[in-house]
Formats: structure tokens, sequence, C-alpha cells
């Protein structure tokens, strides 16, 4: 009955010793590469999202978690672990009885305490503070370096404060209370978050879909407090990207993958590699040869008298990685003695030749390797990149401004500099949106002005995403680090708009500054704003003088208000939202809508992950959480695997994807 517990304890017992990283993720990572490999999954079609997983413990008051902190400490310290009254020694009675802290075991303490009592609240957040005074005077040094104990002091700086010499329950004045607080003593690690109007205590899981023509998958997930945003569980997986690049083309050369995403012939080369294995195999069991299990000493055919024997250090040891690539393989030979029972002996000539450097193996290595006719040059080198359809056509790339990497020069291809003039109704285009006559044209055709204007500025045409990697995500991705990163490792960061809603292009006309208290420094038309107002939402309100707006092209799409008393134009602006705009600049305007129904398509994850594997109802706990997430992910992608291998994967058709 303790069989989960013990391998969740062994899970986080080697994750401490490997870098947070437990075996159940190697291994389920290992697999979900193979997948990937057979699916034809690539790394080209991206797009993130994140979901909010409840922690599934109560919201408490203030004088519920200090109640709850008090008892679990109390019942921390040496002979104080009792559950009921009866159960502890009459010695340890006395003293919990002196320091008026005996009522903690009574059966309803918390309730009668919190709700039945007749005191009011401050008289009962009184009590409480006693009853933390008196508890701390029966800690020993040793008892506060313990887990509880630290814990329990970390309720205390959250939760009170020390005013000379007195304690008293800390007020959002004191500015202690923040997200990060200490939500319920049985999982610390949980947080508190609003989000969309709503309130979460748990984790955030944030998690990439790779799509391809045939099926998509979950290449990379991140599972975090809920204080962690969104852009920076993408930014860690773009560090991991290549990694995964690498794995998937491993297993490629492994299996002699040459049609990823043809299943009848990837099933046919796996059928036939396997069968050659199995049968190497067979053929060093039945003569007497035992193959070194992978990772560990032992053996894969074990007597109980070989049972503790060791291989020697310079053994190479092997597993099926190794057998599909070729590698040699090291057996030790079996000497039967009267007794008939098989004994190991150390090899003596399979080892690693100094001359040459290649692994010399015994008759299994050599079989495999004739089998499977695996060159060292295949082996080692990356996959060629397919040539041109017309290699004789030289590809033009100029440097020009990539607005998805803002105030970065990069080679882009696909893009070319624009002409320079264009025309509206016949007016030349830069001519027009300098006429007051501008502001009384439909919206939708000052639009598409304003977003030519922003492709002039960045001196670059339509993006060409047929020959760009990319990664799509909602407004919230909106972050310069995470564009610039995505760009070193080869994708196009491109964020989309909120709730489907279009965003107001004009705000990509804007100049912004550094100074956090007025970041405007001039609008389109090269106005300084007369003052300003920083929202907690990072809205900021514009006052401009009163000869700036009268008569401004734009002042229909700033949406401008006079103030009679202050005599000013107002109006509001987002600047996260300069970056959506630059992105649908540099997409034609269908071509956004694109991408934005491509994104769309990540939402069935979070969908499936609550309704489906329920993933709000798991133990309480974050490295339990963690185990539980890290299977729930790999069933996911196993399931969206078999819809594949039976035919039933069914992808929504979009151009992006041609």
């Amino acid at each position: 009955d303790k069989a989960l517990s013990r391998f969740r304890e062994r899970n986080r017992a080697y994750a401490r010793e490997h870098n947070c990283e437990s075996p159940l993720e190697v291994c389920l990572r290992e697999v979900q590469f193979g997948m990937w490999a057979l699916m034809g999954i690539s790394m080209k079609n991206l797009r993130v999202d994140s979901t909010q997983i409840s922690a599934n413990i109560a919201r408490l008051t203030r004088e519920q978690l200090l109640w709850r902190a008090n008892a679990r400490m109390l019942r921390s310290l040496p002979g104080m672990g009792a559950k009921k009254i009866e159960e502890l020694s009459e010695e340890v009675k006395e003293k919990l009885r002196n320091a008026g802290l005996l009522h903690y075991y009574e059966d309803g303490d918390e309730n009668n305490i919190i709700y039945h009592s007749v005191l009011g609240k401050t008289e009962k957040r009184q009590s409480l503070l006693k009853d933390v005074e008196a508890i701390l005077g029966l800690c020993s040094e040793e008892d506060k370096k313990s887990e509880n104990g630290k814990l329990y002091l970390r309720i205390l700086s959250e939760q009170t404060v020390e005013e000379n010499g007195k304690r008293r329950m800390a007020t959002s004045a004191d500015g202690t209370m923040h997200s990060g607080c200490v939500q319920n003593p049985a999982d610390p690690d949980a947080t508190f978050r609003k989000k969309a109007g709503e309130e979460f205590i748990g984790y955030v899981l944030g998690f990439v879909e790779a799509v391809g023509p045939l099926g998509s998958q979950v290449v990379g997930f991140d599972f975090d407090r809920n204080v962690q945003s969104d852009p920076v569980m993408a930014l860690a997986f773009m560090n991991r990207a290549k990694a995964i690049v690498e794995g998937i083309e491993r297993y490629n050369r492994l299996f002699g993958i040459e049609n990823p995403g043809n299943m009848e012939k990837c099933q046919q080369a796996l059928q036939d590699k396997m069968e050659l294995v199995i049968q190497s195999i067979r053929e060093a069991r039945a003569e007497g040869r035992h193959i070194p299990r992978a990772n560990e000493f032992g053996f894969a055919y074990e007597t109980a008298d070989q049972a503790d024997e060791k291989l020697d250090e310079e053994c190479q040891q092997l597993g099926l990685e190794d057998l599909l690539s070729g590698v040699g393989v090291i057996t030790v030979p079996v000497s039967k003695d009267n007794t008939g029972e098989g004994t190991a002996n150390t090899p003596n000539n399979t080892m690693v030749n100094s001359d040459n450097g290649q692994k010399q193996g015994a008759k299994l290595g050599d079989l495999v390797k004739e089998a499977f006719d695996i060159a060292e040059d295949t082996k080692n080198n990356a996959a060629t990149q397919p040539e041109a359809e017309n290699p004789g056509e030289q590809k033009t790339v100029q440097q020009v401004t990539d607005p998805l990497r803002v105030g970065a020069k990069v080679p882009v291809e696909g893009m070319v500099v624009l002409p320079d003039s264009w025309f509206i109704n016949g007016v030349e285009g830069n001519k027009m949106m300098e006429s007051p006559e501008f502001a009384d044209l439909e919206p939708e055709v000052r639009r598409e002005a304003i977003l030519q204007k922003l492709r002039d500025s960045l001196n670059a045409s339509p993006l060409d995403l047929s020959k760009r990697s990319f990664m799509v995500g909602d407004g919230l991705y909106s972050m310069d680090e995470l564009a610039e990163k995505a760009a070193e490792e080869g994708f196009v960061m491109l964020p989309t708009d909120l709730f489907g809603k279009k965003v107001n292009p004009i705000v990509g006309l804007f100049t912004f500054g550094e100074d956090s208290e007025a970041p405007v420094v001039q609008c389109p038309r090269g106005k300084v704003p007369q003052a300003q107002t920083v929202y907690a939402n990072g809205v900021i309100r514009i006052q401009m003088p009163e000869d700036a707006c009268g008569a401004c092209p734009f002042r229909n799409d700033c949406k401008v208000k006079w103030q009679n008393r202050a005599k000013t134009y107002a109006f509001t602006l987002s600047p996260s939202a300069q970056p959506r705009v630059l992105c649908e600049a540099v997409l034609r305007t269908e071509q956004f809508k694109d991408v934005g129904r491509f994104r769309n398509g990540v939402e069935t994850i979070p969908s499936f992950l609550h309704n489906v594997l329920d993933i709000d109802n798991l133990p309480i706990g974050k490295a339990v959480k963690q185990t539980y997430v890290v299977m729930k992910m790999a069933a996911l992608n196993v399931m969206k695997f078999f819809n594949f291998i039976q035919g039933n994967a069914r992808i929504a058709s979009n151009p992006l994807l041609a």
C-alpha cells in the first residue's frame, strides 16, 4: 500500500541529486522523442499557452491561518505530536496547561475559537498572538531551524509585525502582504493569483505545442508557482528548444526513418530492427554471454550467484539506443563449474581499442552493427538541410529591421524594401495622412493606412512565414526579451490580440521612453504630452495641449476628448499593445487572422486537462503534483499518438500549415 509513496520519494531523492529532474521525466521524455520522430513532428510551427491548476486547498482567513500554523508547530515539537489530550504524558500536559496551549488538542478547538467564540475580531487575534509567544517560548533553536520551524517563522513574518517588543497583526500598509504569501500551511508553495476577474490559489502550467501536418504534440511544459509569468516560462522553453530538436533527430537516425509520418513504413523499419536486436540477444544468451544493463552494474540474465557480481569499471554500459546505433556490445562470457551454475568472468580483450578509438565488441555487437549497416558519419552528423527547388536561383537576404526583434538588425528572408510611395483614393498615402481630412475616412481605411505607415517606418514588407519557424501566443507574450531569445534560436515570436479584439494600431506610431512616470515621449504628430498618469494596469492617461489635437489627422484614432475645465485633450493608451501592432503590421491582414486561428487551437489542451484528466483534483503538495503533471502530460501525448496511428488525428485547415 506504500508503493506509490515510496516511488514518489525515490523520484524526489533522485531529483535532488540530478538538477531537479526525476528519472520518470527522463524516461517519458525519451519515449516521447521516439513518438515525435515517428509522427514527423518538427519545431517549425509552435503555439504556447498556460492554465491554472488548483492547489485543492481551502482559502483561509488570517485567524484560521494563524490557528493552523500554531497547531502545526506545536505538534511538531518533541513529545507533543499526539492528536488527542489522552495520548499526551502528564509532564507534557502540565507544560501545555501552564502555557495556555492545551486547548489545541481538544476536538473542535478551531471552530470554537474562530466561529463560536463570543470574542470580537480584535480579541480573537490578541488571543492567537498570545499563543504565538507561548509557542515560541517552547521552541529551541533546533526546532526553529527545522522544516516546520522555518515555515512557522515565515508565516509569522508575513502575517504579524513586531513593534516595541509587542506583536500585532500585519496590515496592507506594512507591505508584507503579497500574492506569494502562504495561503495554507498544508501547501506552502501554493500562491494566490487574480486573472480575468477570478481568484485562484494554486499553480500555473505553461506548455508549448508543436503542430505538424499529421498531428500535434506538447513538446515542452513548465509547472511552477502561480506568480510565474507566461513569457518567463516560454523563455525557459527556448533554452531547451535546441535539445528537443537534437532529441528528435537522434531518434530519426536510430530508427532509420526516411519518411516521418508514414506509419506503415516507420512500423516496418522498427519491426525489422527490433527483430534483429532480439535475435542477437537470444544468440548471445545461448552462447552463455551476458549483456550489461544500461546505466547500472548488473546483468540482463542473472543467477543467484551472479546477483552480487559487479562489472569491471572499464566495461561499457549499453542499452537499446546503443544496440540500435550498432555500437559494439561488451559481453561477459560465462564458464560453468562442476555444480552446473554459471559464474561471470571478467572480460579481458573486449575493451576500447586505443589505436583507433572504436569500441570492440563480441559477436552480438558485430551482428547488430553489420545488420543495421549504420555508417559512423551518418550517426554523428546532423541531417542535412534540403536543397532549394531551383539550385540556380540565388536567394537575396537583406539587412532590414525585424520588427519582431525591436532594435535589432537581422537577416530576414522573404522581406524586401517597399516602394517609396503608396496611394489612398488616388492621393499619395503619406500626404493624405498629413491632411486633417484623413480623420474623416472610414475606420478600416484609416486602420490599413496606419499599418502601411508602420511598414514604411520598419522598412519591411509583409513577413513570409513559409520560410520561418514561429511561435504564436496571445497578447501576454509581448515581451522584448522573449522575442530576442526566440530570434536567437531561429524562431519568430508572434503575439496575437487578447480576447480576439482588434488593437488600435495608432499605438505603434507613438514614441516611448525609459521614464516610468512619463513614458510617452511624443505623439505621431511629434507633439509632447502636457501631463501623463500611469495606472496600475499599465494604461496611460495622456493630456495634450489645446492646440495639439483639434485638426490632427489621427484625432479619431486616438479617440481624444476635450476637457473643458482643464483646457486639454485627453485619451488613454496601452503601451503593452505595441508589439501586437508591430506584429500585425508585418503580417498581411488575412495572415494575421490565420495566426490567431492557429493559436486558438491550443485552447483544447487546457479543456482536456481540466475536464478529462481532472488535473485540478491532484494530491496536495507541489512535489506530488509535479509527478502527476509529468504523467498526465505524457498521457495527453500518448493519446494524440494513438489517434495518429489509427488515422483519427484532426488538424484544422490553416494556410500557415500548407
